[in-house]
């Protein structure tokens, strides 16, 4: 009895594997819940990975994925992201002084909490700890430096350059925010040496 085939030349099992390999790129598990036994699995998931025609269809899996996240982050969304972390303050998300630490509702947020990593609360014997954490505020400024070129680098810019770029940066976002474009009306300001 032949196995009928979908559009992609493979049978309904070895596009379930496809699909389930997609998920988390294990291929033993994505073998085990595509329905071949767990004896075997390993096996067939090194067989199915080195068949063309499968191997064409994670590509494409791959490439649908892809599209899926390039709409989303685009150069303007990363640097946004990066800006927001990077110059986040604990000042946004608590109040401290003689009376305690308050934690702001985080529904009063707003895009800032975007930058909170954990929040947790355990209580033990009576005592009551909160844990908050933002996310990597250095790291976060780190890449948004690197990105304008504020450290010397192998692409000839200088520090000097990244603090014009950091300058320009600065202003675009200031001019973003009162509803302006930068000066060449495309949100790309020219740097020396580009």
């Amino acid at each position: 009895m032949a196995v009928a085939r979908n559009p992609k030349g493979l049978t309904p099992k070895q596009a379930l594997f496809v699909q389930e390999y997609l998920v988390d790129l294990n291929g033993t598990q994505a073998a085990i819940r595509a329905g071949y036994s767990a004896r075997t699995a390993r096996g067939i998931a090194c067989e199915h990975l080195t068949k063309p025609n499968i191997a064409k269809a994670v590509q494409a899996g791959f490439a649908i994925r892809a599209q899926k996240v390039t709409k989303k982050a685009t150069l303007e969304n990363v640097v946004e992201e990066l800006t927001t972390l990077g110059f986040s303050s604990m000042r946004d998300f608590v109040r401290w002084g003689p009376k305690g630490i308050r934690l702001r509702p985080s529904g009063n947020l707003g895009e800032k909490a975007r930058c909170v990593k954990e929040v947790s609360q355990t209580k033990f014997k009576g005592e009551t700890t909160v844990t908050f954490k933002l996310h990597d505020k250095v790291g976060a400024l780190d890449k948004l430096g690197r990105h304008l070129g504020m450290y010397a680098e192998s692409d000839g810019r200088t520090l000097a350059q990244g603090a014009i770029a950091l300058d320009l940066f600065r202003r675009m976002m200031d001019d973003a925010q009162n509803g302006k474009t930068s000066a060449n009306g495309h949100g790309r300001a020219a740097i020396e040496g580009d």
